[in-house]
């Protein structure tokens, strides 16, 4: 859902620099700053080796300053700790000028860490009959999965199933 949201030319157009970043549960911080930079700034060749070259601090300073003068979009993709979230937000100036930062997570206690006045959008989990249908799309895509052969929809049921 949120990758449909940023992916829409008319929220891309309300931003003069947007970034998404997957963070997951073995974030790295210098990889997630030097992705949030290579998005943002589309650096030469050069940049890119002063870029490997630079400690914590300096790449948290970059990404800094890269944002401070616009408004900018930065995704934080599946956020898994509070611990990720304070490692990274120095580096993402709120100068109230209308940026955003987005966090998706799966922990509730993670999406509101860093305000508590935050909008949170919860997804619901499908039922079963939903997630089989949804199996049968992706798996057998134009057809009708009432014509499905009954040992593949066995199969496919009990995959459905053991997903939750």
């Amino acid at each position: 859902l949120t990758r449909k949201i940023y992916n829409r030319s008319d929220v891309m157009d309300n931003f003069s620099c947007c970034a998404w970043v997957s963070v997951s549960k073995q974030y790295r911080t210098r990889e997630i700053l030097e992705r949030v930079i290579k998005e943002v700034s589309r650096p030469s060749r050069e940049e890119f080796l002063m870029i490997d070259r630079m400690t914590l601090e300096e790449l948290e300073e970059k990404v800094f300053e890269l944002l401070k003068e616009r408004r900018y979009l930065v995704v934080l993709d599946d956020i898994w700790s509070r611990e990720a979230w304070e490692t990274l937000k120095n580096a993402l100036p709120n100068t109230r000028n209308g940026s955003r930062t987005m966090l998706t997570t799966r922990n509730k206690d993670v999406a509101l860490y860093p305000d508590l006045q935050t909008l949170l959008h919860e997804l619901r989990c499908l039922s079963e009959e939903e997630s089989w249908e949804l199996f049968s799309r992706r798996v057998f895509p134009g057809s009708n999965t009432s014509s499905c052969h009954s040992n593949l929809e066995k199969l496919g049921r009990a995959m459905v199933e053991r997903c939750g």
